[in-house]
């Protein structure tokens, strides 16, 4: 009795120590490498949020148009809650006039200049609910709010050809 005593307590200390080899590998693993973030690259292209909490975003090149910055700014308006991520790279004008608009309006910003921010794939400006999922489908400025065609102005007065053949 005393035997299988000794080689069960021998058994459950020998298998303690391998679990616990086993938990402070992956503790140091972990600890290396960072706490593990949940969908990094979506939160990387929507500047630290979740796509399903964003509301508008702005490419590069949208951000330098006057007309999508105005629907920025008409739905930063229409929520006055959700907060507005900058990417750093966007050049100086545009960014000028988000923030001014920004601070007229007490509205919140965070610019985001983390090198993590700067690739290609991310989007310029994010508008997003902090803490609330929106689960919307369109989000990207110019499927949401697209530019009115521009028609040919009409003239009023009428051509030579016109005039003769009517």
């Amino acid at each position: 009795m005393g035997q299988k005593l000794l080689l069960l307590a021998h058994f459950f200390q020998k298998g303690w120590r391998f679990f616990m080899a086993d938990n402070l590998e992956d503790r140091l693993m972990q600890n290396m490498a960072g706490t593990p973030k949940l969908k990094p690259d979506e939160q990387r292209r929507y500047l630290g949020t979740f796509k399903e909490r964003v509301s508008l975003t702005l490419t590069y090149e949208q951000a330098q148009d006057d007309f999508y910055l105005q629907c920025l700014e008409d739905e930063m308006l229409a929520h006055p809650d959700y907060l507005l991520s900058i990417n750093s790279r966007l050049n100086e004008t545009p960014l000028n006039k988000v923030l001014h608009f920004a601070s007229q309006h007490n509205l919140k910003t965070v610019l985001k200049s983390d090198k993590t921010y700067q690739d290609a794939t991310s989007y310029t400006l994010v508008l997003a609910s902090k803490n609330q999922a929106l689960n919307l489908e369109t989000i990207d400025v110019a499927q949401k709010y697209p530019k009115p065609k521009k028609t040919p102005p009409v003239s009023k007065h009428k051509s030579f050809w016109e005039k003769l053949f009517e």
